[in-house]
């Protein structure tokens, strides 16, 4: 226990994800993971004068097995004198009405809950239980689909959602230490079946591909991606700050449905400082830089490179941006 507390508090000042007096919503789903989490919030609870409220969100994938979860978050909540707050929803249901998939759906849904759990208990801080491994296998899916430095950066340690701060102390510590604490301490938790099924792409990674590259690569694998994330992580926020500095210096106008920029000033910029430029305008007009991925900031680059003038790429949104004389032009279509 000793080890993991110790984790969370030398996470908790290099990232100052939580301070004396905080409210903080935890993510219980009842799993190995999110189980440490609340009893390791609730060891440091005192120390810290904390206010732990417990979230749990049934998506109802299997009628008696979230039944089972959600009763068990429900009493791991009551043991330690927390306010529990749940939430049913059918994600199948859900992910085919909004054209999405299951994992993608599930996360929305986790999180709009979350925000309003935070919002009715006067909270500003989400904490969920990513672990080391569950960072490994985010960047290993994203380093198959084609990430840039962004991607490789992998699950940040620190991040808003909405008026929220969600924060994840254990990214520091392995699946291997959480089952040895739960184990040493005799806590028992719940065991998701679905998470042995290849249907889901994470699947794959963490029961095929991590197990392979720990065998025939590298046993430290899951620390040598952990560290990697933590670098590129580093390097990203650099950029993002670089970026959105040369925002300021060549934004020529703001209004509602568009963004128009400086195509000469944005020409003399650093290709890095070019690209994280491009994705602040593409947040400063969406609210997001979610939706947007490398090949996207290719194509606005491809056009602003280009000696030709009155270009123009279509990106999704749906925003088109256009090269027109001096000018760059970011504009949503929808808002017209």
């Amino acid at each position: 226990m000793r080890e993991l507390l110790e984790k969370i508090q030398k996470t908790n000042q290099r990232h100052d994800l939580f301070r004396k007096n905080d409210a903080l919503v935890v993510g219980v789903s009842g799993g190995p993971d999110s189980t440490a989490l609340f009893l390791l919030l609730a060891k440091l609870k005192k120390k810290y004068n904390l206010r732990l409220i417990a979230a749990h969100i049934n998506h109802h994938f299997s009628k008696k097995e979230s039944m089972r979860f959600e009763r068990f978050a429900s009493e791991l909540a009551r043991r330690h004198n927390a306010p529990f707050f749940k939430k049913s929803i059918s994600v199948r249901v859900l992910a085919k009405k909004n054209k999405k998939t299951v994992e993608e759906m599930g996360r929305i849904a986790r999180y709009d809950f979350f925000r309003k759990v935070a919002s009715l208990n006067n909270a500003k801080i989400i904490a969920t239980a990513h672990t080391m491994d569950d960072q490994a296998e985010t960047m290993l899916m994203r380093v198959a689909r084609g990430a840039g430095l962004k991607g490789l950066a992998g699950i940040p340690v620190k991040r808003r959602e909405g008026a929220c701060t969600v924060v994840r102390p254990l990214i520091g510590a392995s699946k291997k230490q959480i089952l040895t604490f739960l184990k040493k301490t005799r806590e028992s938790f719940c065991v998701d079946k679905s998470n042995q099924s290849d249907i889901f792409t994470r699947n794959r990674v963490r029961n095929r591909l991590l197990p392979w590259a720990k065998k025939n690569l590298n046993p430290r694998v899951v620390e040598s991606l952990s560290d990697l994330g933590c670098i590129c992580w580093e390097a990203q926020s650099l950029l993002e700050k670089l970026g959105q500095k040369a925002l300021g210096s060549c934004l020529l106008e703001k209004k509602p449905s568009s963004v128009v920029l400086s195509a000469k000033k944005m020409a003399r910029l650093d290709p890095a400082v070019c690209s994280e430029t491009i994705f602040a305008a593409l947040a400063l007009l969406t609210g997001g830089r979610l939706r947007f991925g490398s090949t996207h900031i290719g194509a606005v680059r491809s056009i602003l490179e280009s000696p030709e003038s009155n270009l123009e790429t279509h990106l999704p949104g749906p925003i088109v941006v256009a090269k027109n004389g001096g000018a760059l032009r970011f504009f949503d279509t929808s808002k017209k």
